[in-house]
């Protein structure tokens, strides 16, 4: 996964859920090919959030019961409360968490929470914002909808995710207070095979509100976007995930879209300040930038879709002043 994230042209990433701390020092080590990573470690969910995947037939930890395996291999946390929150930031930020992800809301893809729901309290957000800001990093928050929208920007969170079913109202209270929208379309494209019909319904609640969250980014001018997809299943789907570069023409320009993958997002990933693992400006090219830069067969300006076929026109990715790939050296 990591090799095909790089060979589609993605230098960095910001992982905001799993498991993936081994990888990326293996990266970095040099030891595999892949982008540098950004790490949030394990979602941290409430019971029956978002991040709570515990079978049906597992009793509450309330009466003796187990975390799930997802929880158990790393890729997800379920806390109640202050005192637990407390504990698993800082759980999470001492692991090499460069950030910290919340789920705040109902999910597309999990069965016991509607998209309209709120989760964790205003008091749990703020613990969280208050140990991050203790290390001088940030929260990011998994949400849909306005309430839970404004309970997490009025508690300082600094990135929302998703936001399919924001209002306007919400949109301004997030431009007032600087924080930034990242938001997805692909993974709402992309049909979801295999779920049953009430994820399903879910998936295509949140489709249908993108037309109005982008419609209401483009009325007030709200220019702090970020670029991604959210696509995390099978390997033929991330494949595809360049995609995103032309799903999101309906709404944007060639040169916003652009923005949003470089610059902006280069932007958005310097909020972790110094728990940033990658020194230096990411998304421009300018003296002490580091070092990457994508030659391509086209003009994404004129034409985005040239993005969506990598493997012909991406001629040169370079990460770090290291050539991954040369189309124009046939020994390469």
């Amino acid at each position: 996964m990591a090799k095909l994230y790089l060979s589609r042209g993605y230098t960095t990433i910001r992982d905001t859920g799993g498991n993936t701390f081994s990888l990326k020092k293996a990266i970095d080590a040099g030891i595999t090919d892949g982008p540098r990573i950004f790490p949030s470690g394990p979602i941290i969910s409430q019971t029956s959030g978002h991040g709570d995947f515990t079978p049906a037939a597992e009793p509450s930890r309330l009466v003796g019961g187990h975390r799930d395996p997802m929880q158990k291999l790393g890729h997800l946390l379920v806390v109640d409360g202050v005192p637990e929150m407390l504990q698993a930031v800082r759980y999470v930020l001492g692991r090499g968490a460069s950030q910290i992800k919340l789920a705040v809301s109902g999910g597309c893809a999990s069965e016991r929470d509607p998209l309209d729901i709120a989760e964790f309290t205003a008091e749990e957000i703020e613990a969280a914002v208050k140990v991050a800001g203790d290390w001088n990093t940030y929260v990011a928050t998994h949400v849909y909808n306005p309430t839970g929208i404004r309970r997490a920007v009025e508690a300082g969170v600094r990135t929302i995710e998703h936001a399919n079913l924001i209002d306007a109202k919400t949109l301004e209270l997030m431009k007032d207070h600087g924080t930034w929208l990242s938001p997805q379309v692909s993974v709402y494209v992309n049909d979801p095979h295999g779920f049953d019909p009430a994820l399903k319904k879910k998936f295509a609640q949140a489709r249908e509100g993108l037309d109005v969250l982008f419609k209401l980014v483009k009325k007030t001018g709200f220019d702090r976007v970020g670029f991604g997809p959210d696509i995390i299943s099978a390997p033929d789907t991330l494949a595809k995930v360049n995609e995103e570069f032309v799903n999101r023409t309906k709404w944007f320009s060639p040169a916003e879209i652009l923005c949003q993958a470089t610059g902006n997002n280069g932007r958005m990933l310097a909020l972790a300040g110094p728990r940033n693992p990658y020194p230096g400006a990411l998304g421009v090219i300018e003296p002490g930038a580091l070092a990457d830069v994508l030659l391509i067969d086209g003009d994404p300006l004129a034409d985005p879709s040239v993005l969506a076929d990598p493997e012909r026109n991406l001629a040169v990715i370079v990460k770090d002043g290291q050539v991954f790939k040369n189309l124009l050296d046939p020994g390469k």
